[in-house]
């Protein structure tokens, strides 16, 4: 049986009034920042060696309201901002469609494995969203390299974001993201 080993703060909240770029969700508003700067619900995948050549498992779960008929794809990102662009993508998942407007729930899970011999962080996903399963592939997952798992803490950083097809009044809130092991 596997136990969280580091958690997000999860309840950040992204909207997409006008963007179809992906959101990155941030922490939620009650601990933002006094100037006002929203930063990124960061995972802290653990170092000291304790992942090191081990088996683990990071799991996002989410609701979603969609303005409209529309695909949402979810991104996990290595790095530490709020701005997509400045992250590296470990893994795009499979495009879902809402078939209308509505609120959906989501989870998405990553199974990961890397070691300090290698260097590599490898994995799988697989996703639920609406009750359509997509079975766990290696296809969209990228292989990351020079991975230290005996480093100090944190040995990765990882943050989680949604893309909607069409801008609108469309929200997304984070209501877990946790790496197991």
């Amino acid at each position: 049986m596997s136990v969280v080993i580091s958690q997000a703060f999860s309840g950040g909240v992204v909207n997409s009034t006008t963007l179809t770029t992906n959101q990155i969700f941030p922490v939620p508003s009650s601990l933002t920042l006094a100037t006002g700067a929203s930063t990124a619900a960061i995972l802290a995948i653990p170092g000291s060696a304790r992942l090191n050549g081990k088996y683990f498992i990071v799991t996002v779960g989410g609701s979603l309201v969609a303005s409209a008929s529309m695909n949402v794809t979810p991104i996990l990102y290595s790095g530490t901002s709020i701005t997509p662009g400045s992250n590296t993508i470990i893994a795009t998942g499979t495009a879902f469609a809402t078939g209308g407007a509505g609120t959906f729930n989501f989870v998405c899970y990553y199974d990961f494995q890397g070691d300090n011999a290698s260097g590599f962080l490898q994995g799988t996903q697989s996703q639920q969203f609406n009750n359509v399963f997509v079975a766990p592939t290696a296809t969209g997952v990228t292989k990351l390299t020079s991975v230290n798992f005996n480093t100090a803490d944190p040995a990765l950083s990882m943050v989680f974001g949604l893309t909607y097809s069409v801008a609108g009044a469309n929200t997304g809130t984070l209501l877990q993201f946790v790496c197991e092991a």
